[in-house]
């Protein structure tokens, strides 16, 4: 299987990185994303995070604010 795989392999591998590397992006070099919003976040370090069974996120850590709202130590999210 190996010397049948390898040859091929070598042979696509270019023409891949080629095709990755020559991607272009829709935005225009350097525009601005009014879309992407990533709010104020914590004010501090995060230690800790954990999905709970219902997709919701517990974060813990030495941070007191999240989004500008109090959330000392722990909050769900």
């Amino acid at each position: 299987m190996n010397r049948i795989l390898r040859p091929l392999i070598e042979k696509l591998f270019p023409i891949a990185f080629l095709l990755l590397v020559t991607c272009s992006t829709n935005a225009q070099q350097g525009a601005n994303d009014p879309t992407f919003l990533i709010g104020g976040g914590l004010d501090y370090s995060s230690t800790g995070m954990i999905i709970q069974s219902d997709g919701k996120i517990l974060i813990t850590g030495h941070f007191t604010m999240y989004n500008g709202v109090a959330r000392p130590s722990i909050m769900r999210i």
